[in-house]
């Protein structure tokens, strides 16, 4: 990232710009808006992509940015860890596998052990290992 001194009035901090090197020139911005698909840079949500839901400016400490990601998980970061990437729910850059979305850690052994679902009640652990106790 670089800081870039701007006279344009329209284009604010934190905005996302794309400039054409050869022209010197914005081609085009993104504004650091409510409703802007944003990735995070940094911290321990680095990687996670999502839409911003608000921001919130606390006295005397860093400002927050409230994210939603594609499966309704929300979370908070600090604003200089946050990138904008696109225009509404649509980013303009092409996504990592997983489109930035992060599991739990629940959601992680869920995956896995769907997977390799082991029986999880004495009745399917039974019918696995039936044994025939008739006589003779």
């Amino acid at each position: 990232m670089y800081s870039v001194m701007m006279k344009d009035p329209i284009i604010k901090a934190n905005d996302t710009i794309t400039l054409d090197l050869k022209a010197n020139k914005i081609v085009y911005f993104i504004k650091f808006d409510v409703g802007n698909v944003v990735m995070v840079t940094g911290g321990r949500n680095m990687g996670r992509v999502g839409i911003i839901k608000n921001k919130e400016k606390q006295k005397g400490s860093f400002e927050i940015v409230h994210i939603q990601d594609a499966l309704g998980h929300e979370f908070a970061t600090h604003l200089g860890n946050v990138y904008s990437i696109g225009k509404g729910t649509k980013p303009w850059v092409s996504l990592p596998n997983g489109k930035g979305i992060k599991l739990s850690i629940i959601e992680e052994a869920r995956k896995s052990t769907s997977m390799t679902r082991m029986p999880n009640t004495i009745s399917e652990r039974w019918c696995e290992h039936k044994m025939d106790f008739s006589e003779g």
